[in-house]
């Protein structure tokens, strides 16, 4: 007993193909959408498939082998700050003194990350504590 793949027709392959290529936003379908169509449509070879699209001719080939996917399927958004020290809201209550005050009287950095470190119960890095002040606007990028 052999198991074999339902292959579609290349009449059929192609008009899905096309379909992608008009609704498409995600890159990913488009390139598999062009890695069908380019070679089988407009007698392109592999290679020079690969070479246009910016990918190697393996990928150009697996590109081909996936089933084509009609609509957007795109990765569950992965939200940053999986490593932040303290929530937004406690940021602001940390750093609510020094918001308060005047312009002239601002702590620097390092008296900022000792009562950092006293606070979280740690060592917290210098960066950490400058990314922590620019988020909150106390200060701005050198290049802005």
């Amino acid at each position: 007993m052999s198991f074999v793949r339902r292959i579609q027709s290349n009449t059929e392959r192609w008009r899905q193909a096309e379909r992608i290529l008009r609704r498409t936003k995600c890159m990913k379908q488009l390139k598999q959408a062009q890695a069908i169509l380019l070679p089988e449509k407009y007698g392109m070879t592999l290679l020079q498939t690969a070479g246009l699209l910016g990918v190697s001719l393996s990928r150009v080939t697996q590109l081909r082998r996936m089933p084509l996917k009609d609509g957007e399927e795109r990765a569950p958004v992965r939200g940053g700050r999986k490593r932040q020290n303290m929530t937004p809201e406690e940021e602001a209550i940390f750093l609510a003194p020094y918001i308060q005050r005047s312009a002239d009287c601002l702590p620097t950095a390092l008296n900022i990350k000792r009562r950092l470190d006293a606070y979280l119960g740690r060592a917290v890095p210098l960066s950490s504590v400058y990314n922590l002040l620019k988020r909150h606007g106390l200060i701005r990028n050198a290049r802005e």
